[in-house]
């Protein structure tokens, strides 16, 4: 019974990845909560460091974490049908099991 309702939370956790990838590989690239539009420059400071990061360069990056967030998705959401396919087996074979050993005894 554990192992079903982690393979449902696994389920719903990919679905999540999945919606989620998809949206981020066609949402509007941002930078600090402001739209970029191409031939804009994000600027990033750290400590005593800047870094100037363009709109394409932004849009690549976004566009791959949505790649990476939606395969890891559909890869949680693949591993939670074989755990409940699993599951409904190991089911199957204890009943098997304990049928048998009611018409033995």
């Amino acid at each position: 019974m554990q192992n079903r309702i982690g393979a449902i939370l696994l389920a719903l956790i990919g679905v999540g990845m999945i919606a989620f990838g998809i949206h981020q590989q066609s949402a509007a690239v941002t930078c600090d909560n402001q739209v970029m539009t191409p031939g804009d420059q994000c600027i990033r400071y750290s400590d005593s460091s800047r870094t100037a990061y363009t709109f394409d360069e932004y849009a690549g990056r976004q566009h791959t974490q949505g790649v990476v967030i939606t395969v890891f998705g559909v890869a949680l959401l693949g591993y939670a049908g074989y755990t409940a396919v699993r599951e409904s087996r190991r089911d199957r074979d204890d009943a098997a099991a304990a049928m048998a050993w009611q018409q033995g005894a």
